[in-house]
C-alpha cells in the first residue's frame, strides 16, 4: 500500500491509515531485530584470528558447529552460515574491531 501527503496534512482518512501502518512497521521492526550477543565463540584460528567458528554458546548451552554453510565479509564484519549440532541454522557476525560476536538470524530445523 501506497499513501502519499505532506507533512502536516491531517486527511482524516489518510492520517489514521499511517499512523496504523508506522506502528506495524515499529511492531515488526522490533521483530526482525534478534541480535544477541554471545558470551563465547570458540574459533579455529589459522591463516589469521577467529577464521571461523567451532562452537558457540547461547544461554548456558554450548552448540558445536556441525557445517559452514557460508561466509561472507561486510565493511566492518564477517558472516558465518552455520549448522549447530542440534541441526538448526544460525547466522554469527563477527566484529573484528570490537572483537564480539552475535547472533544475527535463527532458522529452526525443517520437520517432515
Amino acid at each position: 500500500m501506497s499513501v502519499t501527503f505532506k507533512i502536516g496534512d491531517r486527511h482524516p482518512l489518510i492520517y489514521p491509515k499511517f499512523l496504523e501502518l508506522l506502528q506495524l512497521a515499529r511492531i515488526r521492526i522490533k521483530l526482525l531485530d534478534v541480535s544477541m550477543k554471545l558470551q563465547h565463540v570458540e574459533c579455529h584460528s589459522g591463516y589469521k584470528a577467529n577464521e571461523r567458528p567451532l562452537s558457540f554458546q547461547l544461554d548456558d548451552r554450548n552448540f558445536d558447529v556441525k557445517e559452514l554453510i557460508d561466509q561472507w565479509y561486510g565493511i566492518y564484519h564477517t558472516y558465518f552460515k552455520v549448522r549447530a549440532d542440534d541441526d538448526n541454522i544460525y547466522i554469527l557476525k563477527y566484529d573484528g574491531h570490537n572483537d564480539e560476536w552475535s547472533i544475527e538470524f535463527f532458522k529452526a530445523k525443517e520437520v517432515k
